[in-house]
């Protein structure tokens, strides 16, 4: 009998131990969920994105184009398109920088483009946020010419 009253400590023992472990995990999973439904959320953003998104490895090749930038340059395949001249010797200026990131105005075929240039070597990626600076341009030249009257 003795046996069966230990044996029945023991299993209730072992039970709220399984229930509490259930209860981790489940709170586990809450924060997994969670986590992925931000990232999904986040992963949304550059398609999104009204400006520009390309992203490249250390070397130079294309990894990524957002919508807008895939449509503005349907031909950038890397660091050769003229968008993106000069690349190379900014990303590896950038490696041993402690700024991670530098901007920068590139004209092509007459309009200017900003470009944040923003180096993750521990990903090992470069991302390139490109702004037309073209309507901003166009709103200072109607300034300009509102002025003169």
């Amino acid at each position: 009998m003795q046996d069966t009253v230990g044996e029945k400590a023991e299993m209730l023992s072992e039970l709220t131990a399984l229930r509490s472990r259930v209860a981790e995990l489940e709170v586990i999973a809450a924060r997994h969920e969670d986590v992925e439904r931000k990232l999904a959320r986040l992963a949304n953003f550059p398609e999104q994105n009204p400006n520009m998104v390309i992203e490249l490895d250390l070397a130079g090749h294309t990894t990524y184009l957002n919508p807008v930038a895939q449509g503005q340059f349907p031909d950038l395949q890397g660091h050769e398109h003229p968008i993106l001249h000069g690349l190379l010797s900014i990303i590896s200026a950038l490696q041993t920088s402690q700024q991670g990131y530098f901007v920068r105005e590139v004209e092509m075929a007459g309009r200017v483009y900003e470009q944040k240039i923003c180096c993750m070597p521990e990903d090992l990626l470069v991302r390139v946020y490109v702004h037309d600076q073209y309507l901003r341009q166009r709103s200072s030249e109607g300034l300009k010419l509102l002025r003169m009257n």
